[in-house]
């Protein structure tokens, strides 16, 4: 094989990989209509006491209605679920709630059972034809 081919076969050989790879990372599958859609269109698996407020990616909703006015409430905080949400037991029952950084450092160290009084604004939207509320603390002090 003489020089000039060994460059071209080497170059091709480049090519090939890179479409090969490209095609894969696409994510575009045709036969499948759950691959094809966004991660965030799915519904987040919240957790097990959170039968109520259940989370969703705003981006994953074509309609939404958000309530801008505050609303207060008081309860016992049950802990983090996850970075961004934490839970508080309202009424005798756990609810989940979307949180900020700032906010998840704020109440870290906090014990279970604390109790505290907090502001919290809700949205609701249409996720492939469910209704999902999603509350999110605009402020939570120790009560």
């Amino acid at each position: 094989m003489t020089k000039q081919n060994g460059k071209i076969l080497v170059w091709s050989t480049a090519v090939l990989t890179l479409m090969l790879i490209g095609t894969a990372c696409s994510g575009a599958n045709n036969n499948d209509s759950a691959a094809t859609s966004s991660p965030s269109a799915s519904a987040a698996v919240p957790s097990p006491s959170a039968s109520v407020a259940e989370t969703a990616s705003a981006s994953a909703s074509p309609s939404a209605s958000n309530s801008t006015e505050a609303k207060s409430a008081s309860g016992d905080f049950q802990g983090l679920s996850d970075p961004h949400s934490m839970e508080i037991k309202v009424d005798g029952k756990a609810e989940t709630f979307q949180i900020d950084p700032a906010t998840a450092d704020k109440i870290s160290s906090w014990d279970v059972g604390t109790k505290v009084s907090f502001q919290y604004s809700e949205t609701t939207q249409d996720v492939n034809g469910q209704k999902v509320t999603e509350m999110t603390i605009k402020s939570i002090d120790k009560a």
